[in-house]
């Protein structure tokens, strides 16, 4: 863990981007159940073959860039320095950088629009726990997933080996928590400095006029909402009163930095 002298440096080192259209390359970053699959939806309809996530991607690009960020970083370290300059260029051609990708991807590629997507912490964590121990689709297995089935939401959040996954996942994301500690008041801080930092955030209560602005500054036209399918039986009620269930502490500073995201 880095000492508060290097979190410092972290803190002044973020660049704060310019607010305007970076040319017709973007890169995506957020966390699950953020609306993304309908977000990388409208980015494949534009700009095709999206780097890191499988469903709109290649064989070809998860051949060469593996289908993480964490993954391909491994496969740098592995690498002799001359390939790595041509996977790292092969990497900047790309114009599409998406999926559950950590904001330092921005340290690996040349400043280009750079967005993210937000959702209340207690309503994503709700559809996370139906996702995860509840879902659509049985067939659709996770490591803990056994493991958890039948869980009620409040021993789902204290389930140690998803504690990377459960806990304040959104300032853990943001501000790149190490997967082995629980979340501080300090991260907070990195968090908001670098949400501050991308070019557009767009927020669940906002989505379709968010999600406009962000076509209209990347020049792809009119948005048309994408409703998709849904075959989940649980209601709006019950996931209300599901959400009422939720520990604090797994979302205290996710709430944080939700309210955060709405002064930008």
């Amino acid at each position: 863990m880095p000492d508060a002298s290097v979190r410092v440096v972290c803190l002044q080192n973020i660049p704060i981007r310019t607010r305007q259209r970076v040319g017709m390359k973007i890169t995506f970053i957020h966390i699950p159940k953020t609306a993304g699959t309908s977000i990388h939806k409208v980015i494949a309809d534009n700009l095709g073959p999206i780097v890191w996530y499988p469903p709109r991607s290649t064989s070809e690009l998860q051949e060469t860039f593996l289908t993480s960020l964490d993954a391909f970083e491994h496969k740098l370290g592995k690498t002799p320095v001359s390939r790595q300059r041509e996977l790292l260029r092969e990497l900047e051609s790309r114009p599409a950088i998406g999926g559950h990708t950590q904001y330092r991807i921005t340290r690996l590629v040349a400043p280009r629009f750079t967005f993210t997507s937000l959702r209340d912490p207690i309503d994503r964590f709700v559809s996370w726990y139906f996702h995860y121990v509840h879902p659509d689709n049985p067939n659709d297995r996770r490591p803990l997933r056994e493991r958890t089935k039948g869980m009620d939401i409040a021993t789902f959040a204290k389930v140690p080996d998803l504690m990377h996954e459960n806990d304040n996942i959104m300032v853990r994301f943001f501000a790149d928590v190490p997967k082995g500690r629980k979340v501080l008041p300090s991260d907070v801080d990195l968090a908001k400095k670098v949400l501050a930092s991308v070019d557009a955030v767009i927020r669940a209560p906002t989505f379709d006029a968010d999600m406009s602005a962000v076509m209209q500054r990347l020049g792809w036209g009119a948005y048309e909402p994408v409703r998709l399918k849904q075959g989940r039986s649980r209601t709006r009620s019950s996931e209300s009163d599901i959400g009422a269930q939720v520990p604090p502490d797994v979302v205290r500073f996710d709430q944080e930095l939700w309210e955060f995201s709405a002064t930008l």
